[in-house]
């Protein structure tokens, strides 16, 4: 290929990105309404921190349904 056919679709393709471009711009991306949007505010999370509920070993610790109690059996004796 010649220079001069080089040059030209060079010029060809940047034209045809630009155009998308502003296409894209003005078309596409959604407009705002003008409207003062609420400010969000995040509350921070809690640290849920693993803590020991027995001084003794235990065996198979469950959640119960709700996941407010766990219960579990004790290696020493088998109780709950």
């Amino acid at each position: 290929m010649s220079t001069k056919k080089i040059i030209i679709l060079v010029i060809v393709i940047v034209g045809l990105a630009v155009t998308s471009y502003l296409l894209y711009y003005f078309y596409f991306q959604p407009m705002s309404t003008g409207e003062v949007e609420k400010e969000i505010t995040v509350e921070p999370k809690k640290i849920q921190m693993i803590f020991p509920l027995s001084q003794e070993k235990v065996l198979s610790p469950t959640i119960n349904s709700s996941g407010d109690k766990v219960r579990y059996y004790s290696k020493a004796n088998g109780n709950i």
